[in-house]
């Protein structure tokens, strides 16, 4: 999902509801995403891995997480719906790794 021999990437953007933004970094063989997501909206995360079991927020498994919903499977990643704040995602690698 990443590609290539990247490992790390940032993106931003100024919305009219504010400030949104993402970065990601993998580091011996750890995958980590951070989403800032603006006040009133809600964004959908796409975290490369196997399964949705395998992804975490917060250190805790995603699907346990306060304004983290579950979506489905597609094209490698889980996709996952986020209300408005800040969100640091992993892939527990005891559980199923990133790709």
């Amino acid at each position: 999902m990443t590609g290539g021999n990247l490992t790390q990437g940032t993106g931003n953007l100024t919305t009219v509801y504010g400030h949104l933004s993402s970065k990601w970094s993998i580091h011996n063989g750890a995958f980590d995403l951070k989403v800032t997501v603006p006040v009133n909206t809600v964004a959908e995360v796409h975290v490369p891995s196997v399964t949705a079991a395998a992804v975490t927020e917060g250190g805790r498994p995603a699907d346990a997480a306060k304004s983290v919903r579950f979506l489905r499977m597609e094209k490698g990643a889980a996709v996952f719906e986020v209300g408005s704040g800040s969100y640091d995602f992993g892939v527990d690698t005891v559980r199923g790794e990133a790709e």
